[in-house]
């Protein structure tokens, strides 16, 4: 496992979810990661939330992390089938109420190999998949301080939390080759703001 200490000035991030469905101590924890990629393709992992809080709370603080990352971020990706779909719904709301407009993406509970129309459904099956290749050629990089994260890293497959790997690995689904210095990243999201969102501020979705 490698770490940063200082980010590459051109950079964008995305950030992903995974909520669980359960406030209590023993569950699944709620995670929201916020990883960055570089011109070189270097992954790096800037912050996390991993927590018990309940849903609410939870929504409140995956938009303030998006609000802290708003200049360089291009996604936010959120589940949004089967039992998903009720926390999809009530995120979009907690936003419209916020008056907070980020750029929801519909993460999928698959993996498609680069280069291929293979894809990986198993949990465990499309973390590895996911994150394997970027770990074993030095393209990943956390925080000496992301102690959990790299505890669930070292013990996939073998951990009974592996939540955050797993928000880790939905950001491969949405991460874009775009990359901002900080005058750009400023200019790009006063840009953005002066669009018409419509009356739901998000357009028209079903």
């Amino acid at each position: 496992i490698r770490y940063w200490e200082e980010l590459p000035k051109q950079h964008s991030c995305v950030i992903a979810v995974d909520p669980a469905y359960s406030d209590d101590a023993t569950a699944d924890y709620k995670v929201a990661s916020v990883v960055a990629i570089d011109q070189n393709q270097n992954r790096y992992l800037l912050n996390y939330i991993r927590t018990h809080d309940d849903l609410g709370t939870f929504q409140d603080a995956i938009i303030n992390l998006f609000i802290s990352h708003k200049s360089y971020c291009t996604g936010v990706g959120i589940p949004n089938s089967g039992i998903e779909k009720a926390f999809f719904d009530s995120f979009m709301k907690k936003c419209e109420e916020r008056k907070v407009y980020p750029p929801v993406i519909e993460l999928k509970n698959v993996f498609t190999r680069a280069g291929t129309t293979v894809g990986v459904r198993n949990k465990r099956d499309r973390i590895v998949a996911a994150l394997q290749p970027l770990f074993q050629n030095g393209k990943y990089y956390i925080r000496p301080e992301h102690l959990e994260a790299r505890d669930e890293l070292l013990t996939i497959g073998s951990s009974r939390h592996d939540d955050l790997v797993d928000c880790l690995a939905y950001s491969e689904q949405i991460l874009q080759p775009v990359f901002y210095d900080l005058k750009e990243a400023e200019n790009r999201y006063e840009e953005v703001e002066t669009i018409n969102r419509g009356q739901t501020g998000y357009g028209d979705y079903d």
